[in-house]
Protein backbone atom coordinates (compact mmCIF):
# COMPACT_ATOMS: atom_id res chain seq x y z
CA UNK A 1 0.00 0.00 0.00
CA UNK A 2 1.90 3.07 -0.57
CA UNK A 3 0.09 6.99 0.59
CA UNK A 4 1.65 9.49 -2.27
CA UNK A 5 3.86 12.26 -0.83
CA UNK A 6 6.39 10.24 0.89
CA UNK A 7 4.17 8.36 2.82
CA UNK A 8 4.83 4.66 2.81
CA UNK A 9 3.39 1.95 5.12
CA UNK A 10 5.77 -0.62 5.15
CA UNK A 11 5.14 -4.60 6.45
CA UNK A 12 8.42 -5.30 9.15
CA UNK A 13 10.25 -8.04 8.94
CA UNK A 14 11.49 -10.31 11.69
CA UNK A 15 14.76 -11.34 10.13
CA UNK A 16 15.62 -14.11 12.92
CA UNK A 17 12.24 -15.55 12.05
CA UNK A 18 11.81 -14.29 8.17
CA UNK A 19 8.18 -13.63 8.70
CA UNK A 20 6.20 -10.68 7.52
CA UNK A 21 5.07 -8.96 10.33
CA UNK A 22 1.62 -6.76 9.78
CA UNK A 23 1.29 -2.87 10.05
CA UNK A 24 0.45 -1.71 13.38
CA UNK A 25 0.55 1.69 13.34
CA UNK A 26 1.46 4.67 10.64
CA UNK A 27 2.50 8.40 11.96
CA UNK A 28 2.40 11.49 9.58
CA UNK A 29 3.45 14.86 9.33
CA UNK A 30 0.65 17.26 7.48
CA UNK A 31 3.04 19.81 5.88
CA UNK A 32 4.92 19.11 2.97
CA UNK A 33 4.27 15.02 3.53
CA UNK A 34 0.17 14.36 3.61
CA UNK A 35 -1.17 17.67 2.35
CA UNK A 36 -1.16 18.46 -1.55
CA UNK A 37 -0.16 22.62 -1.91
CA UNK A 38 -3.36 23.53 -1.40
CA UNK A 39 -3.73 21.82 1.95
CA UNK A 40 -5.77 19.50 0.93
CA UNK A 41 -5.80 15.39 1.33
CA UNK A 42 -6.27 13.98 -1.98
CA UNK A 43 -8.95 11.16 -2.26
CA UNK A 44 -5.88 8.69 -3.09
CA UNK A 45 -4.10 9.23 0.40
CA UNK A 46 -7.56 9.57 1.87
CA UNK A 47 -8.29 5.90 0.55
CA UNK A 48 -4.98 4.32 1.52
CA UNK A 49 -5.03 5.63 5.24
CA UNK A 50 -8.78 3.81 5.61
CA UNK A 51 -7.65 0.77 3.48
CA UNK A 52 -4.79 0.77 6.32
CA UNK A 53 -6.73 1.70 9.46
CA UNK A 54 -9.38 -1.27 7.97
CA UNK A 55 -6.39 -3.55 7.76
CA UNK A 56 -6.25 -3.27 11.60
CA UNK A 57 -3.45 -0.65 12.05
CA UNK A 58 -3.46 2.76 13.53
CA UNK A 59 -2.85 5.97 11.85
CA UNK A 60 -1.68 9.07 13.90
CA UNK A 61 -1.71 13.06 12.66
CA UNK A 62 2.06 14.39 13.96
CA UNK A 63 2.14 17.78 13.28
CA UNK A 64 3.17 21.63 14.50
CA UNK A 65 -0.05 22.50 13.91
CA UNK A 66 -2.38 22.98 16.70
CA UNK A 67 -5.47 20.40 16.75
CA UNK A 68 -7.86 22.76 16.04
CA UNK A 69 -5.87 23.35 12.55
CA UNK A 70 -5.53 19.87 11.83
CA UNK A 71 -8.52 18.10 12.62
CA UNK A 72 -11.16 19.86 10.24
CA UNK A 73 -8.77 18.89 7.25
CA UNK A 74 -8.47 15.66 8.33
CA UNK A 75 -12.12 14.91 9.21
CA UNK A 76 -13.07 16.82 6.26
CA UNK A 77 -11.62 13.86 4.15
CA UNK A 78 -13.62 11.56 6.29
CA UNK A 79 -10.83 10.48 8.11
CA UNK A 80 -11.00 9.63 12.00
CA UNK A 81 -7.85 9.11 14.05
CA UNK A 82 -5.84 10.75 16.89
CA UNK A 83 -3.19 13.30 16.86
CA UNK A 84 -0.03 14.41 18.55
CA UNK A 85 -0.03 18.17 17.93
CA UNK A 86 1.99 21.24 18.83
CA UNK A 87 6.10 22.00 19.67
CA UNK A 88 7.67 19.38 19.52
CA UNK A 89 5.11 16.61 17.40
Amino acid sequence: MKLTNSIFAINYVDRNHLQTRKTRLVASDMDGTLLDPLSHISEENANAIRELQQSGAEFVICSGRAYSGAHPIVSGAGIRCSYICLSGA
